[in-house]
């Protein structure tokens, strides 16, 4: 708009107002509304709790209980606190601690527990009260704001010799505080809180992630050594589980985990732990003295980056603050004024990075009353913590370098060597920069620009190889779609310095394109697109590409994450065709599966014994999962059919007398081939023993009790109920006029994937560049069909662990957790 535009309308609302005319969009004192109580917490959730819509809101009120419940442990009250996720989608948090106060509040007319969770800063972390001289929390927001957000929440504590109860709907009281009864003795004291998060609040992520708490659990239990976290799942339609976490060791034994991946070049973390007064003014001028509980683990590894997580209170400062400055700056004077001891001379300029190449550490500080530079507390502010954190570092470190002198010319060798290899890159880069001059536009062979110049409406394609590329060019929109191919799999950063990333021709490539520079001269605001999409092929390979273009862009060019800008795309694996009916196409495995049991509902009929129709396609997904569990049971007990019948047994302690009904099914199955199994209890050690017997030749497989405490069995639980219609009789499946009796889940599962395919093309796609043009745009380029996912960090921490520890140069550390993630559902990466 022109500025005479401006003045105009400015006039016509001055000649207005003069007139007293109604303006459109006015509003006077009765547009004034106050929101009383929690409805303000209701009306603008976000203020408190962050997203509401992509599931950290929801976390976080978790977070909030539970943090109260370790208030209560750091002041000394209580060393476990239990945590469950109940069946209807409520969650439970039990302490040891004192019992919130439940005798009535002179001020507010009600009980203090009631005033606690229904009034917005009230609660004993204020001033000192209660006996919190450090808590985290949101301090006196926290649980009233949880129950705001919740459909219901009851409150139960233990204290005086009493149990005590409240109910509230909405952040209501709907039953004030009762006695129900009388407490034993020895009962001990406590407080527990049972809360419904309410689905008006939270409308897109609406259940709990267990991974999501349980890191954050772990993490917990790291930062206080003395607590045990007990966390439990009973919710219906998951994995049951159940996790302890207490770890004596601290701070060390959480360096020790972050450095997976990593060859530290120390035995033992080093741990400096420290207590520092001083003395504030608060608001009335008044003075306090107050301590600083200071504890920092520190180690150094062979990589090139530094990992360093800092907590105050226990909560997590993700953009550091005063206690790292007084950590980062402890650690470079130690290693100056070693180096000038010693007459150690660089010959570049240091900088803070080169400092602290390859540290790997934690900051922890506990304090009254923390300053933080926002509500999210992301930041500490308060200045006494440097000057702590200082003391208790450079104390320490100093002590370390003088005792140890070996290991100090090692520390400043790798100082060294990352000064003058930082030093390396930026001439290798201004080289670049003079021999490169628009290099971009000169790129037709890679880079296939947009004709649009507007990075808010033009789009990057990150594809694999010339062909796939050959392919993306054609089917695109040239006017908003650029394609930029790649050949092969790029460099793994996360094994390399600056020196070899400035010297790789692909990376070398995808900064130019991108355009917004690297490292210290990254400049997200000079981004030449605002959507650069990762399109790499749906198979193996396709995801080894992916994996590390999502660690180049996490390790060194994180600020195109946390823009926004990053995405994958979602190609098929498959295309099918059935029929005469139009082609589809589908992104994996899950997708092929989910089509065969939609495909068996239209043209096949399961029945059980007793002539009554199953629904097929939930057995065939039940009998798909079922394989699955079979296929990881069986290394462990060599052969897939004593898998098969171990997973169908019911209940542990009735595995003695109820498996003749599931070897009936096994034996039905194996009849043709002559083969005969049977079931035995061992009196001995009393397990079950399962014998195969095969043309007179005995085999047994016992049926220990580990391998019944194996996650898989435990996982079986929701799938049993299902196919338990073959333990009745036989279950017969027809299909075009055919009739066939299926022996065992297994057996439904080959059956249905074999006949829905009848009459089936299935074209498996090797590659992108195996689709033409019109089928690359249709499935993965068309904005108004395709699928992207965007790339966001939930969990900073967890993401740098998994990052580190499955792309670094510990190939013992990563062959364990590939394998331990194989066989277990709940761990999966964030990033």
């Amino acid at each position: 708009m022109s500025t005479a535009a401006v003045l105009q309308d400015t006039t016509a609302l001055h000649n207005a107002a003069l007139t007293q005319q109604p303006i459109p969009g006015s509003y006077d004192a009765s547009d004034i509304e106050h929101l009383e109580g929690l409805k303000a917490v209701r009306h603008r959730p976000g203020m408190y709790i962050g997203n509401t819509g992509d599931g950290s809101g929801l976390h976080h009120t978790v977070y909030e209980i539970v943090d109260n419940a370790i208030d209560e442990h750091m002041a000394g009250h209580g060393k476990r606190v239990w945590i469950t996720l109940l069946k209807d989608g409520s969650v439970s948090v039990r302490d040891e601690g004192r019992g919130i106060p439940v005798k009535n509040h002179e001020k507010f007319g009600k009980s203090a527990l009631e005033v606690v969770l229904t009034e917005l800063h009230a609660g004993g972390k204020f001033g000192g009260g209660g006996g919190y001289v450090k808590s985290g929390g949101l301090h006196g927001v926290g649980a009233s704001v949880v129950n705001a957000l919740s459909e219901r929440m009851l409150a139960r504590v233990v204290r005086d010799g009493g149990i005590y109860e409240a109910e509230f709907e909405r952040g209501e009281t709907v039953r004030p505080t009762t006695k129900v009864g009388d407490s034993p003795a020895k009962a001990g004291t406590g407080t527990t809180i049972i809360y419904k998060p309410d689905p008006l609040c939270f409308t897109e992520v609406t259940s709990f992630s267990y991974e999501t708490l349980a890191r954050r659990f772990r993490e917990l239990s790291f930062l206080n050594p003395a607590l045990t976290l007990i966390f439990k799942d009973e919710r219906e339609g998951y994995e049951p589980a159940e996790n302890e976490y207490h770890n004596p060791d601290g701070l060390k034994a959480y360096v020790k985990l972050l450095e997976r991946g990593r060859k530290p070049l120390v035995d033992e973390p080093f741990h400096f732990i420290g207590n520092t007064p001083f003395t504030i003014k608060d608001n009335e001028g008044k003075e306090h003295d107050i301590e600083i509980s200071v504890e920092v683990a520190i180690s150094w590894n062979d990589s090139y980056v530094e990992n360093t997580l800092a907590f105050a209170n226990n909560i997590p400062q993700r953009d550091g603050g005063t206690h790292v400055v007084g950590y980062r700056t402890a650690v470079a004077n130690v290693i100056k004024r070693y180096m000038d001891q010693e007459k150690i001379t660089s010959k570049v300029a240091l900088e803070g990075s080169d400092l602290r190449e390859g540290i790997t550490a934690i900051v922890s500080v506990k304090l009254p009353n923390p300053s933080f530079s926002s509500q999210t507390k992301e930041k500490l502010v308060t200045t006494e913590a440097q000057s702590a954190v200082y003391q208790v570092v450079n104390a320490g470190l100093s002590k370390i370098f003088e005792e140890n002198p070996k290991f100090a010319k090692t520390v400043v060798g790798k100082v060294l060597s990352a000064a003058e290899a930082r030093e390396a890159a930026i001439r290798a880069r201004e080289r670049s920069r003079q021999a490169k001059k628009d290099k971009v536009a000169t790129l037709p062979g890679k880079l296939a620009d947009a004709t649009l110049r507007d990075p808010e409406k033009v789009e990057l394609f990150i594809v694999e190889g010339d062909s796939a590329g050959g392919s993306a060019k054609q089917g695109r929109n040239r006017s908003t779609q650029a394609i930029l191919p790649l050949r092969g799999k790029i460099l793994n950063v996360e094994q390399a310095d600056f020196s070899k990333i400035m010297d790789n021709a692909e990376v070398g490539t995808l900064i130019d394109a991108i355009g917004c520079g690297f490292g210290d001269d990254f400049d997200i605001t000079k981004a030449r697109y605002h959507k650069i999409i990762i399109m790499t092929d749906a198979d193996i390979d396709g995801a080894h590409i992916r994996t590390l273009l999502l660690t180049f862009f996490y390790r060194r060019m994180p600020g195109i994450i946390a823009a926004g800008y990053l995405y994958i795309a979602q190609p098929p694996l498959y295309r099918v065709k059935r029929g005469s009916a139009k082609e589809r196409y589908l992104k994996d495995d899950a997708a092929l599966n989910e089509y065969l049991g939609e495909v068996a509902e239209e043209t096949m009929v399961l029945k059980d014994a007793a002539g009554e129709t199953l629904d097929i396609r939930q057995a065939f997904r039940d009998a798909l999962m079922f394989g699955t569990k079979v296929r990881q049971v069986t290394e462990k007990m060599g052969s897939s059919r004593a898998a098969e019948i171990t997973l169908l047994l019911p209940a542990a302690k009735a595995v003695m007398e109820k498996h003749d009904p599931i070897l009936t099914v096994m034996n039905r199955g194996d009849a043709s081939s002559g083969v005969k199994w049977s079931g035995r209890k061992d009196e001995v050690s009393n397990v079950l023993v399962l014998a195969r017997n095969a043309e007179g030749v005995k085999t047994e497989y016992r049926v220990e009790r580990d391998i019944l405490s194996m996650p898989e069995y435990a996982a079986m639980k929701g799938y049993r109920g299902p196919l338990t219609a073959f333990f009745q009789g036989p279950v017969t499946l027809t299909h075009r006029g055919v009739t066939t009796v299926l022996a065992g889940p297994m057996d439904l599962a080959a059956t249905v994937d074999q006949k829905a395919r009848f009459g089936m093309q299935i074209q498996r796609y090797k590659g992108l560049g195996e689709m033409n043009p019109e089928q690359l745009w249709e499935t993965t380029l068309d904005p108004d069909a395709r699928t992207l996912l965007q790339v966001r960090i939930s969990d900073e921490d967890f993401t740098g662990e998994t990052v580190t520890l499955l792309m670094g140069n510990d190939p013992d550390a990563r062959k364990v957790e590939i394998e331990k993630r194989a066989r277990d559902k709940r761990m999966s990466t964030s990033m």
